[in-house]
């Protein structure tokens, strides 16, 4: 069987119904698709895109969903996930400074999912404003070799 590159989505569809039918969207929580975050890396704007995530009524992102799609080409999704986090870290932060004027938050656990077919995978990514920054500097170092 030949699988399209935009069947990628029928798996996007089934984690946000599951989602959803696990009691994810509520009145405070909206689960939203293929989500663009823009943040900074090495001083450049990139975005960063959501396959499923669960965001509140104050616009932060709260979980993250990332679809393997090795049978599309072969691509890890857990990087996906982790620079997910990254992007979403720096967008809560900037949206309690900028619009809820509340302090940066230090550090924040996002719970993140990994879809290989219907068959989920689950993680803990600790996103830290330190590690922001000594990865950020990782990189820079790295692309100077």
């Amino acid at each position: 069987m030949v699988v399209m590159e935009d069947e990628e989505s029928a798996v996007d569809d089934f984690t946000a119904e599951l989602l959803w039918a696990l009691g994810y969207e509520t009145e405070q929580t909206v689960i939203c698709t293929r989500k663009n975050i823009l943040f900074s890396i090495c001083g450049e704007e990139v975005y960063a895109k959501t396959d499923v995530c669960v965001v509140d009524v104050n616009s932060e992102l709260l979980l993250l969903a990332q679809e393997d799609k090795s049978h599309i080409k072969l691509a890890d999704p857990e990087p996906q996930l982790v620079a997910e986090a990254t992007a979403a870290f720096q967008a809560n932060n900037s949206n309690r400074v900028n619009n809820l004027f509340i302090d940066p938050l230090p550090k924040q656990v996002f719970p993140g999912i990994t879809m290989v077919g219907t068959f989920p995978r689950f993680y803990k990514i600790e996103v830290t404003a330190d590690s922001m920054e000594s990865g950020s500097d990782q990189l820079r170092e790295n692309d100077q070799l």
